[in-house]
Parts: structure tokens; sequence; C-alpha cells
């Protein structure tokens, strides 16, 4: 990749907690999106993705299938783009897949308020241009 390309950091953590969720549990490895159709009733929907939903999952374990609940002590690896300083760097980090679990139910409602204001923002500009007339 470029060094000159713009990456959302939020996006790529996320995808990061993802795929390291995805070595043990293959329903994690399809992406962001469909993974927060399995969490909220509407991605679409800003009550769905502020928590304020009463049908949407508030746990991340509650999507995990049955068989993997053996396996949380299981070490798994992912990357993490972190602020140090004035830097970013792409760092690692080596731990039971029960911490990633946590780390991405701490950064659930945070990337669900993030994704719909981006599909707010993207609707409005689309809905902006194509209505536009000369």
């Amino acid at each position: 990749m470029p060094h000159n390309m713009y990456v959302c950091m939020r996006h790529a953590n996320f995808s990061f907690l993802l795929m390291g969720c995805a070595t043990v549990i293959e329903c994690f490895s399809e992406g962001f999106e469909t993974f927060l159709k399995l969490v909220c009733c509407n991605i679409e929907n800003e009550n769905c993705t502020t928590n304020d939903c009463e049908k949407c999952k508030k746990d991340v374990k509650d999507i995990v299938p049955l068989k993997h609940l053996s396996k949380m002590d299981a070490n798994v690896k992912w990357q993490y783009w972190r602020k140090l300083g004035d830097r970013v760097v792409l760092t690692y980090t080596v731990a039971a897949l029960s911490h990633l679990l946590h780390e991405l139910q701490v950064q659930l409602p945070i990337f669900k308020q993030h994704f719909i204001v981006k599909v707010v923002c993207q609707n409005e500009i689309q809905s902006a241009h194509f209505n536009y007339r000369n």
C-alpha cells in the first residue's frame, strides 16, 4: 500500500479486530458491514447504531457460535494502528481470544456510531449530487 494512501484508522482497526477473531470464529471473516448486520437489526437505522434499539444485540459474545466458547483461551494475533506521540504506527498484539472479543466489545459502540455517520453523510452527498440541476 502506498505511504500516501488515506486509510480510516477506525475502519482499519475494527477490521483488524475482526480478522483476528476470524482465525478462530469463521463467521467474523466477512468484513465489518456483515458483522454489523449480525449485531444490528438495521445498519442504516440510527437507533440500531447508537444502541437505542432493544432488539439489537449488545454483547459480541451473543453471536459467537457455541462451538467456539471453549476456545476463549486460544491465542490470536491482530494488528492495530496506534498513535505514539506525533506518529501513527502499526502494532501487533498476541492475546487470548477472550481479550480480543473484549476489545471488540469496547470498540463496537464507537464503530457503530462512526459507521452511521459515514452512511448518513454518504447518502446526503449522493442525494445532493443526483438532485443537482443545472
